[in-house]
Formats: structure tokens, sequence, C-alpha cells
């Protein structure tokens, strides 16, 4: 058995694989917290899914997500694309991903230094997990007006990450109370940021609240 331990360059098609599991993982979660075992169960069956489901640690092929995908837009009648974006909102706002928005939100004190942070996602979750293999962001900035504008050029191997992205993204400028607009554009995604004190954003804090509560007695 090969072992990989921090630091040494895992290949690419296993860390492709190994991001196909989590994302498959991912979807699974999705479905079951958004739409109720019954219809996880109803897609698995239909996408010829593991019988006790996928696991983020082990790899699985492309085409197992297509499978899972074209499952999923039958049975909840939604496109891919729809299912992409509603991935990047679910794992940013249910209380079950917490961990990740937690982790998201240390890349900045507001919206603006959050999407500047991007910028190096892709070491951050090698350097976490060596087959963690997260996008590469590009990123591009220009004033109009009182309007900041990013333009974002995204490089992953999951074929609707960004319409994850994009969704993820609307949830972060949420999670701020920032004002955006954030939309595909020409295979980037733009961001337009109107107003970063428009809403009081969500509360957060360096320990969760149970902890807190722990310390405090």
């Amino acid at each position: 058995m090969t072992r990989y331990s921090l630091g040494l360059e895992l290949p690419k098609t296993r860390r492709d694989e190994a991001m196909q599991g989590f994302v498959n993982r991912a979807f699974q979660q999705y479905v079951q917290d958004m739409h109720g075992t019954a219809a996880w169960e109803e897609i698995r069956v239909v996408a010829g899914a593991p019988l006790d489901g996928f696991e983020a640690m082990l790899p699985c092929d492309a085409q197992s997500t297509r499978h899972l995908l074209d499952a999923m837009a039958c049975h909840l009648n939604l496109s891919a694309e729809a299912l992409w974006e509603d991935l990047g909102l679910y794992l940013i706002t249910h209380p079950r991903m917490e961990a990740i928005r937690r982790l998201l939100r240390f890349g900045g004190r507001d919206f603006v230094e959050f999407i500047w942070s991007l910028a190096d996602l892709h070491d951050r979750g090698r350097l976490a997990l060596a087959s963690l293999d997260l996008p590469r962001v590009h990123i591009q900035s220009e004033m109009h007006g009182d309007m900041l504008r990013f333009d974002l050029a995204v490089t992953w191997v999951m074929e609707g990450g960004l319409c994850l992205i994009l969704g993820a993204l609307q949830a972060m400028a949420d999670e701020y109370g920032t004002l955006a607009v954030i939309r595909v554009d020409k295979g980037r995604i733009v961001v337009e940021c109107h107003d970063l004190g428009y809403g009081p954003g969500r509360s957060f804090a360096l320990i969760g609240a149970d902890r807190l509560r722990e310390v405090a007695r």
C-alpha cells in the first residue's frame, strides 16, 4: 500500500477521485437534510450508489457523480446547475456544516477580505489534507464609482464547481451582511459589492456557543 504524508504530492488522478468522493458525500447529505431520507433512498437506487451511501474519504470516479446528478435532477425536478448552486448554499448555511462555515469565516473580518483570501484556498486545503483538491482562484478587482467589483477565474476538477462556488459566495455575502450581486459571466464569477454593512450578518466567535457556555461556568 502506498502511503502519502503531508508534503508529498498525491497523484492528480487520485486527488480528482478523492474530491469526487467528498462531493458525492456532500450531495447525499444535502438530499437527506433538505429533502428527506426517503428521497435519498430513491435517488440512491436510481443512481446505483452504494447501499450504505458514499464515504467522504473513499475515492469515486466522475461518472458516479454524473449518475447521481442525473438521478437527483429527475427526482427533485431541478437542473444540474441548480443542484450545484443549492449544494454551495447548503454547505455554508446548514447546521450540519457549521465547521465549513466557521473555517471560511477565518478568511477575513469582512466580505472583501474573505474574497481576497480565496486566492490561498487551494494551498490551505492541501496543507490540511493532501487529497483535498480545492479550487484555484485567480482574483482581479476594480472600482466602479462606489461599487467594488471582483472577477474570479476558477480552475477546478469539478464539472459543476463554478455553480457550487456561486452558491457558497451568495451564502457568505449574507454571512457577512454584505449587499452584493454575484453571477457567472463568460466562465468567470463576478462579485459586485455595493454595501459591506448592509445587514447585521451572522454572529461568529473563535469558539462555538456551547464551548462559550462551558468556559463561562
